[in-house]
């Protein structure tokens, strides 16, 4: 399953660093066919939240760098698909554990490397996967005082 994500992400001043409501859409796809390979399609909503970046490292100037850091993300989804060739059928919910690798500091965007299991639950069955993905978050306007 190969799926692309855009999402609203609010960043509350305490607590969870990020929480975010988003939508998903993607393909099944065999890859050991040359042609022909797409074997139906996927539509999804997620919830998650993600904790406070923990800093490693920092990148270029003391005062102004880039942090660089470690972060956990939790992530509930709900999935309806067409022709899905998983076991837990057509419908079914996703449960994500994600660590990651993070770059970016306060209300700049951030970029980072997600690696964690998935839990999926559906039609009285439940498999596991992998989920490898790229997270980047950009503010959508500047905060700034107004007299």
């Amino acid at each position: 399953m190969e799926t692309a994500e855009i999402g609203y992400v609010h960043r509350p001043r305490r607590g969870l660093a990020a929480i975010s409501i988003a939508a998903r859409a993607g393909t099944f796809i065999n890859e050991s066919m040359m042609v022909g390979g797409t074997r139906g399609f996927v539509t999804a909503a997620t919830l998650s939240g993600r904790t406070r970046m923990k800093s490693i490292a920092q990148l270029g100037q003391e005062e102004h760098g880039t942090g660089i850091g470690l972060d956990f993300t939790v992530e509930l989804s709900g999935y309806r698909a067409h022709n899905s060739p998983l076991a837990v059928g057509n419908t079914w919910a996703g449960v994500s554990l994600l660590p990651a690798i993070s770059i970016g500091n306060g209300d700049s965007p951030h970029f980072a490397i997600v690696v964690g299991p998935t839990a999926f639950f559906g039609n009285g069955k439940s498999i596991m996967r992998g989920l490898l993905a790229l997270r980047a978050e950009a503010p959508l306007a500047r905060r700034e005082r107004h007299p």
